[in-house]
């Protein structure tokens, strides 16, 4: 249950992420909170992976 939900965030922040990368090019500073948003969601990531 918990892979699953972290999957669905991983996702989400993913899509987020490329949504931006693709309406602003190369500003990639326009996208930092959606990258900031990504190695947050790697993190949780690695926790959840730590207990199963």
């Amino acid at each position: 249950d918990h892979l699953c939900t972290f999957v669905l965030m991983w996702t989400n922040c993913c899509s987020l992420l490329l949504q931006c990368i693709n309406h602003y090019g190369s500003d990639i500073s326009k996208c930092q909170f959606y990258l900031d948003m990504l190695n947050e969601c790697r993190r949780g990531g690695a926790g959840a992976g730590a207990t199963l």
